[in-house]
């Protein structure tokens, strides 16, 4: 996991950077290379940087520069080393070409001699110039396999982070770096290093975390089954296109049922019977692929369905902080949020009281049940009455109530909208459950023509 304290000290060094291109002049470059001398227009990147982090203090001058690929050397960087130039040049735009766009499409490559042996990068996403960056070592003169694996390595954490715009790994914690290992296999089979990539590939047969040869039995046969790189890059892509998020991450990690799950739907395949043969899942995992399953049941491969959902509003009561003038029955009143018809509307004329804080929804079900997802369906007119923010929350005494879901700056994109949000992380059942409505379009009414919710029940015993 990305250190905190790094990204933002590698924000404040990028700031200066940038801030001094623009008073640059001729005496920033005193006895470097005349290729740098100041010719650049007003948006390309600084010829040097100020470096102050990690205890280190010192300039870094801009050594190369191409169309997406600034290389920005330490003062104890012997110039005669030019090596990483062309060949960051080519990983960063394999990982263009095989990935898609990063923000601006530009690296900034820095490369230094000093002590500090960890390598480093920031994402566009997380920097305020929308551009990439990495931080490496280099270890001597020549170009050496060590160091083209770290370059690629590096490049392959800014891929795995902030790939089709999302500001997040799928899941750090399940991904375990296995999947930077066969980026770096790929990379280097694709860019014709076929005696680097048969050297790394060696050396990561062997490896293995708890036991489980992630890459020899994992990525490796998946990788040489299904297109290589293309389904490494449509991995992320389909999780980027499927998977929960809340901002501009994701909303949870993607835990072992959800790996298997949309590799699965990246492969064609049910992988479950190969996951069972090489990962050691347990119930918990087996569960977990189930829910996955009924989350997102229309990933491109036959399997059948652990698990389903199940509506437990119909035999619900419904109660609001702010009734219709016409009262609960009134053709706009209270009792259409459940009614089942996506036509009728809930309508109060009090939404002027989501800013004091005081606005909520309430549904009392027959007995208490864990809720797994619930529908929203927006009005038939005036987008700005529409819910923005809110939370759910449950009781079991309609006093105490605990928070299990939080949402903010959501929008409906078109009237009688039906939206699906998931709850990941609750197990407890509760007999109330109410919406607390944080914000909306502030145009002194509220509508909202649906509220359903809905409970996740196994299809088939699964030994737990």
């Amino acid at each position: 996991m990305k250190n905190i304290t790094y990204k933002i000290l590698m924000l404040v060094f990028i700031f200066i950077g940038f801030i001094s291109c623009e008073s640059d002049d001729d005496s920033a470059i005193d006895g470097l290379p005349s290729a740098i001398v100041n010719t650049d227009g007003p948006n390309a990147p600084a010829r040097f940087l100020d470096r102050e982090w990690f205890g280190n203090s010192e300039y870094l001058h801009r050594q190369s520069l191409n169309n997406n690929v600034a290389v920005y050397y330490g003062e104890s960087v012997d110039r005669d080393i030019e090596w990483p130039f062309e060949f960051t040049e080519s990983v960063w735009n394999f990982a263009l070409d095989q990935y898609g766009d990063f923000g601006d499409n530009y690296l900034y490559a820095i490369y230094r001699t000093d002590n500090t042996e960890i390598s480093n990068y920031l994402t566009y996403l997380d920097s305020p110039v929308e551009s990439s960056v990495l931080d490496i070592t280099l270890s001597g003169l020549e170009q050496n396999q060590a160091t083209m694996a770290e370059i690629i390595s590096e490049i392959g954490k800014i891929v795995e982070h902030s790939s089709n715009g999302v500001n997040d790994s799928p899941g750090e914690e399940v991904l375990k770096q296995e999947f930077n290992k066969i980026f770096v296999y790929d990379a280097f089979m694709q860019l014709g290093y076929e005696t680097e990539a048969a050297a790394i590939k060696e050396s990561y047969l062997q490896t293995s975390v708890g036991g489980i040869y992630w890459f020899r039995d994992w990525w490796l046969p998946l990788y040489e089954e299904n297109g290589g790189g293309d389904f490494l890059s449509s991995f992320l892509r389909l999780v980027s296109q499927n998977y929960a998020r809340k901002g501009d991450g994701y909303q949870i990690p993607l835990n072992a049922g959800g790996l298997i799950h949309f590799l699965s739907g990246t492969a064609g395949e049910d992988l479950y019977p190969l996951a069972s043969d090489v990962l050691n899942i347990d119930n918990n995992d087996i569960f977990d692929l189930a829910l996955s399953q009924a989350y997102y049941p229309n990933l491109a491969y036959q399997f059948e369905p652990l698990a389903e959902f199940v509506d437990i509003t119909n035999n619900a009561s419904i109660s609001v902080s702010h009734e219709n003038r016409g009262g609960a029955d009134a053709g706009e009143g209270s009792k259409k949020l459940i009614d089942g018809n996506y036509g009728s509307k809930y309508l109060s004329f009090d939404g002027k009281e989501i800013i004091e804080g005081d606005f909520w929804l309430q549904q009392e079900i027959e007995e208490p049940t864990v809720l797994n997802r619930y529908i929203l369906v927006s009005g038939n007119d005036a987008p700005g009455r529409d819910p923005s923010a809110w939370t759910i929350s449950g009781s079991n005494d309609g006093v105490t109530w605990d928070v299990i879901d939080e949402r903010a700056d959501e929008k409906f994109t078109a009237r009688g909208q039906e939206r699906k949000f998931f709850i990941f992380n609750n197990s407890t059942p509760y007999k109330y459950y109410r919406m607390n409505i944080t914000g909306y379009g502030e145009v002194g009414l509220f509508q909202m023509a649906e509220w359903r919710l809905e409970t996740l029940v196994l299809l088939a015993d699964l030994g737990m």
